[in-house]
């Protein structure tokens, strides 16, 4: 699977492959479909928001819309126990952090009219 990975703190992210996220017994995969680059998310991959360990690798992100297995599409959200959440491909989620959301088309790129 692919991921924004952040390899070094003031170099942008790149673009890499990641594991594939393994769910446990209370735990979801989720399809990301879509992730905000919020400021919260760009101090984390700079490595300056007050959550950052320097820990590295890192995904960053915290909140997104994706797909379930079965397609319900789903809004997901930073759990408080976790630090990060995934800019990849699928991520692993526990189901209170994730709530239905309306089925909405999402584009790859925006063009403009």
């Amino acid at each position: 699977m692919k991921a924004a990975l952040v390899t070094a703190y003031g170099h942008n992210p790149q673009y890499a492959d990641a594991p594939e996220p393994v769910a446990t017994e209370e735990e979801i995969v989720i399809d990301v479909l879509a992730a905000a680059l919020a400021p919260r998310v760009r101090s984390q991959a700079a490595g300056s928001h007050y959550t950052s360990t320097g820990a590295l690798p890192l995904i960053p992100g915290v909140d997104g819309v994706g797909a379930l297995p079965d397609g319900q599409q789903v809004y997901f959200l930073l759990p408080p126990t976790r630090r990060t959440a995934r800019w990849r491909n699928a991520s692993r989620w526990t189901r209170d952090a994730a709530w239905s959301c309306p089925k909405v088309r999402i584009r790859s790129q925006w063009r403009r009219p």
